[in-house]
């Protein structure tokens, strides 16, 4: 992934720490699984962390953004 900019990486470590972090994607996916099972209504992915140094994985419920081709 590019780097973030200044601005976009204070966001972005504003956004870590306000969510639950999980330390592998397979266990974010177990709980958004689980979170789904009670709420079927709610869609929800993990993600990467794009906080430098940070390594774990959080959930959205934002869809993921489509892969765009290099040129």
């Amino acid at each position: 992934p590019a780097a973030l900019d200044a601005m976009d990486l204070e966001d972005a470590i504003a956004m870590c720490t306000r969510k639950r972090a999980y330390p592998s994607q397979i266990e974010a996916d177990r709980i958004a699984r689980r979170c789904e099972a009670q709420r079927p209504w709610a869609r929800l992915r993990s993600y990467a962390c794009p906080v430098p140094g940070c390594g774990r994985w959080h959930l959205t419920k934002q869809p993921a953004r489509p892969a765009t081709e290099a040129a």
